[in-house]
């Protein structure tokens, strides 16, 4: 990890090469990005954003991605102390990397189980399990993280291809 890197680590994490994972664009100045979240209409089972984060030149946009698996290699499994309860033992998670779809430039695919002490201020859980996907996609300059956000009740569920792959070919007819 680069001093860089430590300088802008969230909080106190135990394995410094899982920042990226929490915190994958921490540079001064902000690169410019652009945030779309949504979710399931019934019953709130499912969340899910991407955001477009514009590089200065298609080499840099390579550079992060390939940073992004070098780091994946050295992140299984990492602690976070507090980031979500004030007095309990933080969250524990897991990466997994998946099978990425072809698109793009690049890809890299992985899974996010996370397990975060809440007993500080919910005395009858001790802990909530989230589990998040990730799509990361480079097209030319721009990467494109996709992320969904499951309820257990639909554990297995990827992010759509058909929601995918058409922003996929809009960035690519932008180039």
């Amino acid at each position: 990890m680069s001093k860089r890197d430590a300088e802008w680590a969230p909080t106190s994490i135990s394995n410094p090469d899982c920042v990226p994972f929490i915190d994958p664009y921490r540079y001064k100045p902000q690169l410019p990005e652009v945030v779309q979240n949504f979710g399931s209409k019934e019953r709130y089972e499912w969340g899910a954003s991407t955001t477009l984060t514009a590089h200065l030149s298609p080499a840099d946009a390579a550079k992060e991605l390939d940073e992004l698996r070098k780091a994946m290699q050295g992140c299984r499994e990492f602690h976070i102390r507090g980031i979500a309860s004030g007095n309990g033992s933080g969250t524990r998670m897991i990466l997994t990397t998946v099978q990425a779809p072809a698109q793009g430039d690049g890809a890299l695919a992985y899974n996010r189980t996370s397990w975060t002490d809440v007993s500080d201020i919910n005395p009858d859980t001790a802990e909530i399990r989230t589990i998040e996907r990730f799509t990361v996609v480079r097209v030319g300059s721009v990467i494109a993280e996709f992320r969904m956000s499951p309820s257990d009740s639909v554990e297995a569920m990827q992010f759509p291809l058909e929601l995918m792959a058409p922003q996929i070919r809009r960035l690519h007819e932008l180039r």
